[in-house]
């Protein structure tokens, strides 16, 4: 009679008509008799999920570390709503004391918060992550308790519940003790990030001050080739006259065109005081030629080669006007632009050349 007894009882517990499973062998469970849902499957794989990130908090560059922290997260929040959907089917039917209910609640709360900031404080010790590791599992055993503690005495449960509760501190503390450690280091923070504003400051002051003394300790002994880098800065007015009263400019500019000199940084050449000589316009068609030749779709970066020439209309008209004839490259230029660049690339540009070439 006992035995049928006990037979009755174990079948009740693995009711399928419950939605229970109980599988016998000898009299031995082989599986969880967990109610439908409360098995622990989908918070097993967020566990996986969120270890993997949570491995690798730290150990990349910040962006990388930044993705971790917020793949982490995500699967922290996601872990923690089935654990909680986990407990609740586990523990309402295990008719826990009122006092355990409340306590585990708070405690798993408590967890909850605790690996939440470890996550969250990437770049502290790594020992933080005690609590995100081991409180989950610590939680799952929890809830499997609960509901094969049924007909134990209250007293015990009780005992258990709290053994429980004191795990769950303990592991909880770290990250509260670095966040804690974190916050009273605020003010030396501050102070170091404002010792780094007032270095980085200084440092600007010191190389304007220097950039100044630079340009201001040229004069008309200098190459043109020293005023070129202020033509885009602050000073290029004065670098522009400054250049117009260098006694070499001539030279200096019939040497620059003839080498690697970006025309962009001749723009204004017309405004430097220079004569329209026979070698000035030779060395100036000829730079041209040499730029119309990379002006070809063989060439990967020929669309390079109209934004150089963009601001030269105002020195073609210039030196087209004091007797230098460059109609042919010019007439070339507007072709190519024409032939190899839509027009929103560089609106009106060859139509601008044409009418130089025609001396408009």
């Amino acid at each position: 009679m006992t035995a049928q007894a006990g037979q009755r009882r174990i079948v009740q517990a693995g009711d399928p008509a419950k939605g229970e499973r109980n599988y016998e062998k000898g009299g031995c469970r082989r599986e969880l008799d967990l109610p439908v849902g409360a098995q622990p499957g989908r918070s097993r794989i967020l566990y996986l999920i969120a270890q993997s990130s949570i491995s690798s908090l730290g150990g990349s560059d910040a962006a990388g570390n930044s993705m971790s922290a917020g793949f982490a997260m995500i699967a922290e929040f996601l872990l923690w709503g089935t654990l909680v959907v986990f407990l609740l089917l586990c523990c309402v039917p295990a008719r826990l004391p009122d006092l355990v209910v409340g306590l585990g609640a708070g405690l798993v709360g408590l967890a909850a918060i605790a690996s939440l900031t470890a996550v969250g404080m990437m770049d502290r010790p790594s020992w933080i992550r005690i609590a995100p590791t081991l409180l989950p599992p610590l939680v799952v055993l929890f809830g499997i308790y609960s509901r094969y503690s049924v007909d134990q005495p209250q007293r015990t449960r009780r005992l258990v519940s709290l053994g429980f509760g004191a795990l769950t501190v303990l592991l909880s503390v770290p990250p509260f003790i670095e966040y804690q450690r974190w916050v009273d280091a605020a003010p030396e923070r501050e102070a170091e990030a404002q010792r780094a504003e007032a270095d980085y400051r200084r440092r600007e002051a010191e190389a304007r001050t220097a950039y100044q003394s630079e340009f201001r300790a040229l004069g008309p002994g200098s190459r043109v080739d020293d005023f070129l880098p202020f033509l885009a800065s602050e000073f290029e007015e004065e670098a522009v006259i400054g250049i117009a009263g260098v006694r070499s400019r001539q030279a200096d500019i019939i040497r620059l065109m003839s080498g690697e000199t970006k025309f962009y940084e001749l723009e204004r050449l017309s405004e430097f005081e220079l004569r329209v000589t026979p070698e000035l316009c030779g060395a100036y068609r000829a730079a041209l030629d040499r730029r119309l030749a990379r002006f070809v779709p063989t060439n990967p970066n020929y669309r390079g080669v109209p934004g150089e020439l963009e601001g030269q209309p105002a020195n073609m008209r210039w030196l087209m006007r004091n007797g230098c004839d460059l109609s042919p490259q010019v007439s070339r230029l507007a072709v190519a632009v024409r032939s190899l660049l839509p027009d929103h690339y560089f609106p009106s540009y060859a139509q601008e050349l044409e009418a130089i070439a025609g001396r408009e």
